[in-house]
Order: structure tokens, then C-alpha cells, then sequence
């Protein structure tokens, strides 16, 4: 398998999403965002390429979902995840009025325990949720409580950390294969 990554948000969110399945695949900066797998397959959706990650990972059972229900539930989040950053700034209360009401009696958006979802939600969500005003952390309060659940459960400020490191230390094109 190659990747070829560039510095889009979209490439930054599978760098995110390779750590968080315990993969590296370093950084690149050439051509379009694809994974090449062989001569003749390529895939080029973020979304697909990070259910296709966690596969490689090893990890689909749990990152995807156990059963029928659960997966569909991980691929829900997961749309619901890229429809918040290709909407304006101004539907964001929406979507955390959507977050709030889901998490009401739940740890995690689609098992009992992180998935997936969780992750790419947290990627989304992690600027807009870190700088929370006061009153917005007492308006979305489980959403608060998961945010901070997932970023502890998963150590999930080490991979944006290193996610940043990679950035400043990128290079042009990264090879990286499956052993």
C-alpha cells in the first residue's frame, strides 16, 4: 500500500485516524489524497480510506462496529462528522444541539465503548469544543463530558500533538507498507 497525503484537513484527519488505529503512515505533500493498493485499486475519500485503515489495522471489530447495527451506527457519525465541516460556522449550535441530545444517556456515540466515530467526531469537534466558553460548556454538558471521555480514553492528545509535529516535519511523499 502507498499513500500520498498532502497538507489538506482532510489528509490531517487520516493522519489522526492511522494513529488512532496505531498505525503510522507519515507525512507526504505530493498529489491528490489517495491510498494505492496495487496497480489498478486507489481510494480517495477520506471516510473510505479510514474504515480502510482500520481494517488494515486489524482493528474493524472494534473501531467499526460488532454487528449490522453498530456499523451502521460508526458509518452515521462518521457522515455526520464530514456534513459539519462542509456546513458554515453558523450551523455549528445545530450540530451540538444534535450531539448533546444523543449523548444524553450514552458514553460513546456508537458502542459501549470508542469507535471510529468517536474519533472523527473528536477530530471535527476539537477546536470548536477546546475553546468552549464557560457558558457553552454548561449549555453542552454531555457533549463536554464525551469530549473529555474520548480524549482520555484513547489519549487522544498525543496523536494531536504528534499530528502537529508531522505537519512541521513533513516530507514529499511516504511510502508505507503492511507487514
Amino acid at each position: 500500500m502507498s499513500v500520498s497525503l498532502d497538507q489538506s484537513a482532510d489528509a490531517e484527519f487520516l493522519r489522526f485516524v492511522a494513529r488512532f488505529c496505531g498505525m503510522n503512515l507519515g507525512s507526504a505533500a505530493t498529489g491528490r489524497l489517495r491510498v494505492r493498493l496495487g496497480k489498478t485499486t486507489e481510494l480517495y475519500e477520506p471516510t473510505t480510506i479510514a474504515k480502510y485503515l482500520a481494517r488494515a489495522a486489524d482493528r474493524e471489530h472494534e473501531l467499526l462496529g460488532q454487528n449490522p447495527l453498530e456499523r451502521a451506527t460508526v458509518a452515521m457519525w462518521m457522515d455526520f462528522a464530514r456534513g459539519i465541516d462542509r456546513c458554515p460556522p453558523a450551523a455549528s449550535a445545530t450540530h451540538w444541539q444534535v450531539l448533546e441530545s444523543s449523548l444524553e444517556r450514552k458514553t460513546y456515540l456508537a458502542a459501549e465503548r470508542v469507535t471510529l466515530a468517536d474519533a472523527a467526531l473528536f477530530w471535527t469537534l476539537y477546536k470548536a469544543v477546546s475553546n468552549f466558553s464557560a457558558q457553552q460548556k454548561d449549555q453542552y454538558n454531555n457533549l463536554v463530558r464525551w469530549f473529555d471521555q474520548v480524549q482520555h480514553t484513547v489519549d487522544v492528545d498525543k496523536h494531536i500533538l504528534l499530528g502537529l509535529l508531522v505537519e512541521v516535519f513533513s516530507v514529499v511523499f511516504v511510502e508505507w507498507h503492511v507487514l
